[in-house]
């Protein structure tokens, strides 16, 4: 029987009003690497995973977003990266987990 793993690629399609909002976050927050930036997609990458933002006139509205899959993101200081995130203005959501789940620009 064939095998299958989750990758460290993804996509999403984010409208174009989000772009410099997902800019910042991802590189200025995060920290992430950008590897292709233009108008109309942004590669970014964090650690080993890379992925990219397609950017189109309109998106999926953010309260479709919030029944998308969420991300686990690793850092070396949970609570200094928890502040900045939160500092940045994402939506906190509250789930029952005592993790942080926010969500991003685009998605």
């Amino acid at each position: 029987m064939e095998k299958a793993i989750i990758g460290n690629h993804a996509a999403v399609f984010a409208a174009r009003s989000d772009q410099d909002r997902i800019r910042h976050f991802y590189c200025d927050v995060l920290g992430c690497k950008v590897r292709v930036k233009s108008d109309e997609v942004d590669r970014f990458q964090l650690g080993d995973f890379h992925f990219c933002f397609v950017y189109q006139s309109t998106a999926l509205d953010e309260s479709d977003f919030l029944k998308a899959i969420y991300l686990e993101l690793k850092t070396d200081n949970t609570e200094a990266m928890k502040q900045k995130i939160l500092a940045f203005g994402v939506k906190k959501l509250e789930l029952p987990d005592s993790h942080l789940y926010f969500q991003a620009p685009g998605g």
